[in-house]
């Protein structure tokens, strides 16, 4: 009897343990997170948002860019700047290597490239660039600027944005130009004062029919040929002389070979710096606003480098025993008339007094 009273107690337990246990709640897992209500004075202030995804700031990319000139030339020197504000811009994913002196090349092969998207960027004469874009032959002309304050004045204005238009329409994207100061008749044989005395003489010029005619209009043997030839060629009397200015005498060490310098200031001609477009487009929208900005400060600097180094380099010039003398600068600017009327018969005159109107 005992033991049939201690299974129905057993029993009763039992029951009694799983009543209780069904009537406990369950807890939740989580609570679910309340929406924002930001039209409730009571709602707890929604907490910060997160930044929101940094926009693809475009590609890694090594650009090559190539000069004729020497590497203490004020592009050279504007060109370094340029491509330490680039590389900041753009957190390092874009790296602008600098080649002076022609390492990569003559300009016609630059220019080539950038077609090609093999050469990122080139500077290039105006000599070299008329041969893809003819109209810029009026840069070619003798004495189409008077002065340094003249064609600063265009490239500023009207000029420089038909330069931009024009580059763009071949094919190349415009980065800007490069101040080269006034081009001269160098030589290793003597001074030049009047067109007479190039007689014979064979004077190195650009790859230009323009600036190779212009030579032979003055009385020499216009002899197109890459920058970085000139010194070899003056040395093994393949030369007699070159056109150019003060700086790039001293910038490429020519004056060793050649120490004669007549100021005949025939050409103040801007030298331009173009990109391959297939490079330019493949960079982002920020990368290329960083790259334009920079550009902008890159023609300031080279200008501004240029004029303080001028004098200065002639001074030096002198000590190396460079000659110079002045020249009847009328009698070259006559001789070279025929050349206005061949560019007029091309291209007719507006162009010629796009230039000639600026304002300065």
């Amino acid at each position: 009897m005992k033991k049939k009273l201690s299974i129905v107690l057993a029993l009763a337990l039992v029951l009694a343990l799983a009543l209780s246990a069904c009537g406990q709640a369950a807890a939740p897992a989580a609570a679910p997170a309340a929406p924002a209500d930001s039209g409730s004075a009571a709602a707890a202030p929604a907490a910060p948002a997160a930044e929101p995804a940094a926009e693809d700031d475009g590609p890694t990319l090594s650009i090559n860019l190539s000069s004729p000139v020497g590497d203490t030339h004020p592009a050279i020197q504007a060109y370094k700047i340029f491509a330490e504000e680039v590389s900041a811009g753009t957190n390092g994913k874009i790296t602008i290597n600098v080649y002076p002196n022609g390492a990569l090349g003559d300009q016609a092969d630059g220019l080539a490239g950038l077609k090609l998207g093999t050469m990122g960027m080139q500077h290039c004469n105006s000599g070299p660039v008329a041969t893809v874009i003819p109209e810029f032959d009026v840069f070619n002309l003798p004495y189409i600027f008077d002065s340094g304050e003249h064609i600063r004045a265009a490239m500023a204005g009207e000029v420089g944005e038909w330069v931009k238009e024009k580059v763009e329409e071949a094919g190349f994207h415009y980065l800007g130009w490069i101040y080269g100061g006034s081009r001269s008749i160098i030589t290793d044989v003597g001074p030049v004062v009047k067109p007479e005395d190039l007689n014979g003489l064979k004077i190195r010029v650009q790859s230009s029919d323009t600036m190779v005619a212009m030579i032979n209009a003055m009385g020499g043997i216009g002899t197109p040929m890459a920058q970085s030839e000139v010194y070899s060629a003056l040395q093994q009397g393949v030369i007699d002389g070159w056109e150019n200015s003060v700086i790039t005498l001293q910038s490429l060490s020519l004056y060793e070979v050649s120490q004669y310098f007549s100021r005949t200031e025939h050409l103040i001609n801007p030298d331009f710096l173009l990109m391959s477009q297939s490079v330019w487009d493949s960079m982002s929208a920020s990368q290329q606003q960083v790259m334009t900005e920079a550009m902008e400060r890159c023609v300031a600097n080279e200008i501004q480098f240029w004029l303080d180094q001028e004098a200065e380099t002639e001074a030096k010039l002198l000590e190396e025993g460079v000659s110079f003398n002045d020249v009847d600068k009328a009698a070259f600017n006559e001789a070279c008339q025929p050349l206005w009327d061949t560019y007029k018969a091309n291209f007719g005159e507006e162009n010629i007094l796009r230039i000639q109107n600026v304002a300065y």
